[in-house]
Parts: C-alpha cells; structure tokens; sequence
C-alpha cells in the first residue's frame, strides 16, 4: 500500500490518509508528513492492535462510501460516513462520527432527522397555542392536555415555539428545546 499522513483536528480526532485525501482536508485538519516506509509495517501492527481496543480504526480503514455502511467496528457497531465541508469523506465508528458531526455531515444524522420526521407529531395544541403570546415564561409555566410541563423550543434566534415534551422530543434534531 501507499504511505499515508496522519491528520488531526484540534486534540478530537486524528486518521490516516492517503496523500490525496490529506490534501483535499488541509484546509480542516492539520496533517504531517507521508509515514516512511520502514514506519509503515510498524504502523500497522499498532493499528492492528488498536483495532481491539477502545480506539477501534476498523472503520477508519474503509475508504469508499460505498463499503462504509456494509462495514461494522470491532463491537459489532454500522461504520458511518461523514463529510467536512463538501471536500473531503471518510468512515468512523459512531463514537468517532458523533465528534466529526460537530464540524461536518455524517449519514447517522440524516437518518436521525428521516425517523424524526417520520414519526407522526402528537395533535395536541394546549403548548402550542401559548406560542401566540411569544413568551418563554409563559409557555414554561403551562402544560399539555395531560399535565406535563411544556418546552420552549427555538431555532437559533431566528423563531421559538412552545411545544409539549412529546413534540420536543420529536423535533429535537431540528430545534433546541428547553424545559420547565
């Protein structure tokens, strides 16, 4: 095989990488140099051991996209794909995937939002309706037609909305909610 250069982003994560991959994800990771030949049969025995412990590189050892959701880690667990900035791709665990979602897309975060936009929202409005008077104090202190608090729900600073717990939760991916 090639030699790879290690890329990291900030202390969260690191990879190895082909030298075509390094270059497309210089501008969101930081990558040393190619590993030497005489390095890289070293590099892979510590991969290999890594594999079985806690810093499972199973995944990150599938380069195609295509083989990435068939590929599972060491525990048993689907591999994710996940993709920075429209540039550069790659297969994590889902521990790893969960820290590369904080700047780029991973494929587990479009199915959360399918399934949540799947599941039918629950039809009462008692919450909802306190989203007229656009306060946060009010839409805290009522409840939903079974007496559970309600949560005030916003999208940045762009709309809020007052929502029972179980609409919340539903919506969770989209919004972030607060409650009583």
């Amino acid at each position: 095989g090639s030699a790879c250069e290690w890329c990291s982003y900030e202390s969260y994560f690191s990879v190895c990488l082909s030298a075509s991959q390094a270059s497309q994800v210089e501008s969101l990771l930081s990558c040393e140099p190619a590993i030497t030949a005489a390095a890289t049969s070293t590099t892979a025995s510590v991969a290999t051991s890594v594999a079985a412990g806690p810093l499972d590189s199973t995944c990150v050892m599938v380069t195609e996209e295509e083989l990435c959701s068939e590929t599972a880690d060491t525990e048993g667990d689907p591999c994710v794909w996940c993709e920075a900035g429209g540039v550069f791709g790659a297969c994590f665990d889902t521990s790893q995937a969960k820290i590369v979602s904080k700047i780029g897309k991973c494929d587990f975060q479009e199915q959360e939002e399918e399934n949540a936009l799947e599941e039918p929202l629950s039809y009462d409005i008692d919450c909802l309706k306190l989203t007229l008077d656009m306060d946060e104090a009010t839409c805290l202190g009522g409840t939903d037609e079974y007496g559970s608090a309600c949560e005030w729900c916003s999208y940045e600073s762009y709309f809020s909305v007052c929502l029972s717990a179980s609409q919340a939760s539903q919506v969770e991916s989209l919004l972030s909610c607060e409650p009583a």
